[in-house]
């Protein structure tokens, strides 16, 4: 099942042109009331805007909420400005479900959309083992459903807390292995319970020298290694 993503300025876009329109605004009119607050934006800048070819930070998007209210568009708050019928894409590592934006700029704390709506690359982790896919060719199918086998012998929390403990070593190991990162904390999950870096810091001990961290390295790529294979077969 593919999961429509839409990136966050064209999400922000999208409602700052439909919030225009309702209130019978033109462009002109917009460009006008974004420069009395501040941006130096003619109609083309806000015609850019709407169709998300501008990354707004949050100086930038509070004052063109104050310029849309200005202009008319009534009580309108900086949430307005997220809804979304879609989940939200924040960057290349992070992918929101389409309401939580929405609900954390409206007052929800962050943490309490942490966990089952958590993301993993292309794919939506969610309770129970069961996952919605977001597929960009066949290629990403088979990784997706390798994946899956291993959620079966895990659960999505611990594969949500093995990604949120990755780092750098796992950065390293997943491109060594020619495999995508969710497989990575997939099969660590499964494996070990947690993260290839805290399984290496496990087994190797405190007070580890840089010789034995190696040799501990290795061996665990080779245990994820054969793993793959075997599970392959």
């Amino acid at each position: 099942m593919r999961i429509p993503i839409r990136d966050l300025p064209v999400v922000i876009g999208a409602n700052a042109k439909r919030l225009r329109k309702d209130a019978d605004l033109t462009l002109d009119a917009m460009a006008i009331a974004a420069r009395r607050r501040g941006l130096k934006w003619n109609t083309s800048r806000v015609a850019d805007f709407e169709a998300g070819r501008v990354s707004p930070n949050l100086a930038t998007l509070t004052a063109y909420a104050f310029a849309l209210a200005d202009a008319g568009c009534g009580d309108i708050t900086l949430s307005d400005l997220v809804e979304s019928s879609t989940d939200i894409r924040v960057n290349d590592a992070m992918t929101l479900h389409r309401t939580d934006l929405h609900d954390v700029m409206t007052g929800d704390p962050i943490a309490s959309k942490l966990g089952p709506r958590a993301f993993i690359g292309p794919l939506r982790l969610k309770t129970g083992n069961q996952i919605l896919i977001d597929l960009a060719d066949d290629a990403a199918e088979e990784e997706a459903e390798r994946v899956a086998r291993y959620l079966e012998r895990t659960d999505a929390e611990t594969v949500i807390s093995v990604v949120s403990a990755s780092g750098s070593t796992e950065e390293r190991i997943h491109r060594a292995l020619r495999i995508s990162p969710a497989l990575l904390a997939a099969v660590s999950a499964a494996l070990w319970g947690r993260s290839f870096s805290d399984e290496r810091d496990a087994r190797a001990g405190a007070n580890a020298n840089a010789q034995k961290r190696g040799q501990i390295t290795r061996r665990l790529q080779a245990e994820l290694k054969g793993e793959l294979d075997n599970g392959d077969d």
